[in-house]
């Protein structure tokens, strides 16, 4: 274990999340595909993630009525941030 924020860090329940991120992406995936990701390539990947931030920062300062919730913002950012990975890795 190492230290975050002055605390052990849970490796447990950072597979948990990292797990529900995957099934998140699976999911969503089924439903809207990934061609706008494909189509627009990294300015794609930009712009999701630069509205997901957005999202969850509209999301920490309101209790607004969305069907998306703060955790599902959160992890829709990160399963972003492993395709602008995975975009990279790929483009070398």
């Amino acid at each position: 274990m190492i230290l975050f924020c002055g605390e052990m860090m849970d490796y447990i329940e950072y597979k948990k999340i990292i797990k529900e991120c995957y099934a998140i992406s699976k999911r969503k995936n089924r439903l809207y595909g990934d061609l706008g990701l494909i189509k627009f390539g990294k300015i794609g990947i930009f712009t999701r993630i630069y509205d997901k931030i957005c999202r969850i920062d509209y999301l920490l300062k309101k209790e607004p009525k969305t069907d998306e919730s703060l955790e599902d913002s959160i992890k829709d950012s990160i399963n972003y941030m492993i395709y602008l990975l995975i975009y990279l890795r790929k483009k070398k």
